[in-house]
């Protein structure tokens, strides 16, 4: 019962974070294509929309590494080989 509870609370935590960093990364990937039509059209470039997209990546970056732990980590939880048996 508890290796069950155990293993749909990380499965759940995982696709709640997956789906997280998969909307962050589309939102990152739209202001650098944003950023980098500006540049392209000579507009004038903005440090300050460099600098947050550079922190927004960093940011997704660190996000996948704990998802990957996360990963890693759940699949530790195995379900228990030696259950009590019923008298």
């Amino acid at each position: 019962m508890s290796y069950a509870l155990a293993r749909r609370m990380a499965d759940n935590q995982i696709r709640m974070a997956t789906e997280d960093l998969a909307r962050d990364a589309e939102r990152l990937a739209t202001a650098a294509r944003a950023y980098a039509d500006d540049l392209a059209a000579g507009k004038t470039a903005n440090s300050g929309a460099a600098r947050r997209i550079a922190q927004d990546a960093t940011d997704v970056a660190r996000r996948a590494e704990r998802l990957d732990g996360m990963r890693d980590i759940a699949g530790l939880i195995d379900e228990p080989t030696d259950r009590p048996t019923e008298k």
